[in-house]
């Protein structure tokens, strides 16, 4: 009993030090989700920021008139109310990052679509196509929106007001870039270069949560991997101390 005392008191150090090993995983983990998440925002916001208050421009740009304007805007509405109708359903169905996963994707099939319109022939009435392209705002609002606030309540589920002013902010911050960038942006190389580079811009931010979130599941697994050897250590420590051997020993010393 007596050498068996070192033994146990070692074994009770490194599980403290693996608990704490572990508790620092779990709280980088939760700041790499918070990191990717607000990244997903600001994204979002630059992209929304660019398409919305640039639209109008554009299309006189390309030759259209009030009509047009008024015409992409009323598609815009008419998409955006049924998708923000069916947008909880669709969150608890595919899960929110995989929406907000998608949304990117959605925003750079919009801008290569609206570079594509840029370039088009002006005897096509290039203003007119924006109107195949612009459903795609209604979706990718509709969805974002709502796949923010249920991942915004996932990652700081204590402070639900906070994270709601701040996922807020953020998407505002993103719009005001996104607006300033693409103006200059536009004015350096024109609507389609800009709209190309924007849709590179969300290409490329996907591959970097890819990247972050990779890691991430590591550390994920290599947590849950280190708890299920302290569980299994802790139940042979116990089967141990059970042992009817150690009692007689001390007996014996006595």
């Amino acid at each position: 009993g007596v050498a068996a005392a070192p033994r146990r008191r070692r074994r009770r150090r490194r599980d403290v030090m693996r608990r704490r090993s572990s508790s620092e995983a779990c709280d980088d983990l939760a700041v790499r989700r918070a990191l990717t998440f607000f990244g997903r925002v600001a994204t979002v916001g630059a992209g929304f920021g660019l398409a919305t208050n640039f639209l109008f421009v554009f299309i006189e740009a390309l030759g259209g008139g009030a009509d047009a304007c008024g015409a992409a805007l009323l598609v815009e509405c008419v998409v955006e109310v049924p998708v923000m109708y069916v947008a909880d359903d669709v969150v608890r169905r595919f899960g929110a990052v995989r929406v907000i996963d998608a949304v990117h994707l959605l925003y750079a099939a919009r801008f290569v679509a609206y570079a594509l319109v840029a370039r088009a022939p002006r005897s096509w009435a290039p203003f007119y196509l924006i109107l195949a392209v612009e459903p795609l705002h209604g979706v990718t609002f509709g969805l974002f929106y709502a796949a923010g606030v249920t991942t915004a309540r996932s990652v700081f589920p204590d402070a639900p007001t906070f994270i709601q002013g701040l996922f807020t902010a953020c998407f505002t911050a993103g719009s005001a870039g996104g607006t300033v960038l693409g103006g200059a942006l536009v004015k350096r190389f024109g609507f389609s270069a800009a709209f190309v580079l924007f849709a590179t811009l969300f290409l490329g931010v996907q591959l970097v949560i890819a990247v972050l979130e990779g890691g991430g599941a590591l550390v994920r697994r290599s947590s849950e991997t280190m708890a299920r050897r302290r569980r299994r250590r802790r139940t042979g420590a116990d089967d141990y101390a059970a042992l009817p051997g150690d009692g007689d020993d001390s007996d014996d010393d006595d």
